[in-house]
């Protein structure tokens, strides 16, 4: 849940350093949000595992993190999800 978010992106980001982004990463903890979700990529989470947040808001999450991931990214220049991991 929330109390993990700051916590296992940390993790995420030093597991993608040791691992040279070799390894393929779940980012877990505490994603509420598009933008919890794009810190997680940043760190180096190749997909992200939504579970807390679906059980507060509701499958419709689902629908959000992707319209609003996709608007970060394009905010952001990017044109893929490749492009920020790590």
């Amino acid at each position: 849940g929330r109390p993990l978010c700051r916590r296992s992106t940390e993790c995420i980001r030093l597991l993608y350093a040791a691992t040279k982004g070799q390894l393929p990463i779940i980012g877990v903890g505490g994603i509420f949000s598009a933008h919890d979700a794009f810190e997680k990529i940043k760190a180096g989470a190749s997909v992200v595992q939504v579970y807390s947040g679906m059980i507060v808001q509701g499958p419709g999450l689902v629908s959000t993190l992707r319209h609003d991931l996709a608007q970060i990214l394009k905010d952001n220049g990017y044109h893929s999800l490749d492009q920020v991991i790590g």
